[in-house]
């Protein structure tokens, strides 16, 4: 039964452990950023008074505490990838209609890629997924459901201050939007392209002392297959996913088509601040709930068939976007090799 924890140790074993195996154990030189964290890890205590990491204590907390009781640098990576992993399988378990293929989605055109790179980033967004799990596990009670919210909020804030965009989560939450709503939202998004510059212009008013040296007016080489499918995605299970009875979608997917548009805006703004693109990734986790639920709607007769199209088209993008990829993932090993 979905959301139930009856089947969630067979889940853990058959989807999530093969995963951590391969975030938990990889070699130091996997993921461009994987070294600069190796040097974090390595001077912890030094970290607790640089002032360009002092808006991010709770990282070096976390840090120091795994340092203190003699956690080398492997094993602090086995544990962060674990806390990584338990945040995506309690999500799952909770918003997925079919755990299997939200985790194949994962893998190939969600956040799995990112996570061998960028784990700092990964903590904190799956923090916010345990938050947004908090939203609604306790629906009845109003006030306490916001308090853990935001605490968690925070402290993925701690972990990575760009954690801050979830915050706007609960104002999206339990709104059910029309076919035409979204329509509106996804078209707002994908016109970015053509306003990213007055957008982009307002930024440096806000970016904080370690970043005031990031420019956000200049034009970044991107993937162009990384925006198309950023853009097509929603725009198809748009298309696919029927409403309620009251022409209206439930709450759940109405959120995961606003985490779309917002996930596609920031696509957008990415052509101007490749970094910019890393603030979707908190919400890109609509395309591991939507595409089961679009795969989920096609009719039975035809369903086969669109499941193998949209695996072989899943695999290909992961192919194409992790060979000589810009995270240095592709010349994979563990660390023993």
């Amino acid at each position: 039964m979905r959301g139930s924890y009856s089947g969630l140790y067979r889940k853990c074993f058959v989807f999530a452990l093969p995963i951590l195996l391969i975030l938990g154990l990889k070699a130091p030189n996997i993921g461009v950023d994987t070294v600069s964290y190796i040097n974090r890890y390595e001077y912890a205590t030094e970290m607790m008074d640089n002032a360009a990491t002092g808006s991010e204590m709770g990282f070096n907390i976390y840090n120091l505490f795994l340092s203190q009781i003699g956690c080398g640098w492997q094993l602090y990576l086995f544990i962060t990838s674990l806390l990584i992993v338990i945040g995506y399988v309690v999500f799952l378990n909770k918003y997925s209609n079919d755990f299997g293929i939200s985790w194949f989605v994962f893998i190939t055109i969600g956040l799995f890629t990112m996570n061998m790179s960028g784990l700092r980033q990964s903590f904190a967004i799956a923090i916010c997924l345990c938050a947004l799990c908090v939203l609604s596990k306790l629906d009845g009670k109003r006030i306490y459901r916001y308090l853990l919210f935001y605490a968690l909020i925070m402290l993925a804030v701690s972990i990575h201050n760009s954690a801050i965009i979830f915050s706007i989560v609960p104002f999206m939450y339990n709104r059910r939007l029309t076919r035409n709503n979204i329509w509106i939202l996804l078209i707002i998004a994908v016109a970015a392209l053509f306003y990213k510059n007055v957008v982009t212009g307002l930024l440096p008013s806000f970016e904080g002392t370690r970043y005031d040296e990031m420019s956000f007016d200049q034009n970044y080489a991107i993937n162009p297959l990384k925006v198309l499918f950023t853009i097509s995605v929603p725009f198809l299970c748009l298309w696919v996913i029927p409403t309620e009875e009251d022409g209206r979608f439930s709450s759940k997917i109405s959120l995961m088509f606003m985490f779309a548009c917002i996930t596609v805006f920031f696509e957008m703004l990415s052509i101007n601040n490749n970094q910019l693109g890393r603030m979707g990734y908190y919400f890109q986790s609509y395309c591991m709930i939507l595409v089961p639920a679009a795969l989920m709607s096609v009719n039975t007769e035809s369903r086969s068939l669109v499941k193998l199209v949209a695996y072989v088209v899943c695999i290909t993008y992961f192919v194409m976007g992790t060979i000589g990829g810009t995270l240095g993932i592709d010349n994979y090993r563990f660390f023993w090799q």
